[in-house]
């Protein structure tokens, strides 16, 4: 009776570190105490006990999926092989780190829908929290004439990264859209909008484009033909249309930068940036196309880009990324690790269109689309967001097909 006891409260513990992991994502980079690192550590720590308890047994574990989420941590090891900044180089290899152990840390789970749901709803909260947070700006003296249409006034008070803050708040929009199809409920409802307002509020440009092709993925799903034929083609002629404007007016626009100021300005700069950015990834990758320049070496090597090309990136100190995820990892490791990057991405994509994963393939469009202007691992932010819920959707997955 007691070793049953215990069980139950070994059991509860473990669940317990899941759903505060989830609750608590939105805050991994804010608070000072690394709390959702430190929970990753105790999973790994309990699967290891659970590994040496039943004698090395390693059937839990889905090798495949192991093997391709590990693939974006392995990948990384060429740095070795670069002889350069070592502390650069461990830095990139803890950050990558949760895409090799969360295949690990829950294969000790017996991943059932209501723990899935559990853990969306507990996301919500968190990013519910993390909005409601972001807001304490309205008590601060120094915002007290802030004008909420110029975010940059108080955008230190932001939980997340604005950029990464569009990442999470999508899912949880994706998360509150499933439940409204299972259960039209108001509460639902109003987080969808205030999420919503919350992406426009903060200019996630990337964010607001992902949320119409999203709206578009979404549509596919309507089993009356004709309407589905229109839902898409209205929404995809949104997107066209607001791409169009878009960029007629940055080109119209961008030769009278200095005449212009708040929201016009941060659009044009946010476009020439990027452009800066993608302009000198595409000049280190055309010199070291096949292995890349390493991670130690790529910041310094894109300062002297920005520098020779007279660039005002570099003014203030400040060393940038190349704000693409998928150039990033080309300039590092050359056409070897773009290759890797890719296979495991198609590996997920075929799993979640495969088994008809809604919710997996939504996430897989939000972090693919956000890589196109962002380098999504190269922040806790990215990493352990993305890490979690591709190995929980996916295990998840694996175990209802087995069951």
């Amino acid at each position: 009776m007691n070793r049953l006891l215990q069980h139950n409260k070994y059991e509860q513990f473990k669940l317990l570190l899941l759903y505060t992991y989830a609750l608590f994502l939105p805050f991994s980079e804010w608070f000072t105490f690394r709390l959702n690192n430190a929970i990753l550590i105790l999973l790994c720590i309990i699967w290891l006990g659970e590994l040496i308890r039943n004698k090395f047994r390693f059937d839990k574990i889905h090798k495949t999926f192991f093997l391709f989420s590990g693939g974006v941590f392995l990948i990384q090891i060429l740095d070795i092989l670069y002889q350069e900044n070592l502390q650069k180089v461990g830095a990139n290899l803890f950050m990558k780190l949760p895409f090799l152990l969360f295949p690990l840390a829950l294969s000790v789970f017996s991943l059932t829908d209501q723990m899935i749901k559990r853990i969306q709803h507990l996301f919500v909260a968190g990013c519910s929290l993390a909005i409601i947070m972001s807001f304490r700006f309205l008590l601060s003296p120094e915002c007290a004439d802030a004008d909420w249409k110029q975010y940059a006034q108080y955008e230190e008070y932001f939980i997340l990264h604005r950029p990464y803050f569009g990442i999470y708040i999508l899912l949880a929009i994706c998360i509150l859209y499933g439940e409204l199809k299972r259960n039209f409920n108001t509460i639902s409802i109003f987080l969808v909008a205030v999420f919503i307002a919350f992406i426009i509020l903060i200019q996630a440009k990337m964010s607001i484009i992902t949320l119409f092709i999203l709206f578009v993925s979404e549509a596919r799903l309507i089993s009356n033909q004709k309407i589905r034929k229109i839902v898409m083609l209205t929404f995809s002629a949104l997107i066209g249309v607001g791409l169009l404007v878009a960029s007629a007016f940055y080109l119209n626009q961008r030769v009278n930068l200095k005449q212009k100021q708040g929201t016009e300005r941060f659009l044009i700069l946010s476009v020439n940036t990027r452009l800066e950015h993608y302009a000198c990834a595409l000049e280190i990758i055309n010199q070291n196309t096949v292995t890349g320049v390493g991670s130690g070496k790529l910041a310094p090597m894109l300062d002297s880009c920005y520098n020779s090309n007279n660039s005002q990136l570099t003014k203030h100190g400040k060393h940038f990324n190349v704000h693409n995820e998928f150039l990033e990892e080309t300039a590092r490791h050359g056409i070897i690790g773009l290759s890797v990057y890719l296979a495991c991405f198609f590996f997920f994509f075929r799993q979640a269109l495969g088994k008809k994963d809604n919710r997996y393939l939504q996430l897989l469009l939000i972090i693919v689309l956000a890589s196109m202007t962002e380098t999504i691992f190269s922040r806790a932010q990215g990493v352990l967001m993305f890490s979690f819920f591709n190995a929980l959707f996916y295990l998840r997955k694996e175990r209802l097909t087995a069951d």
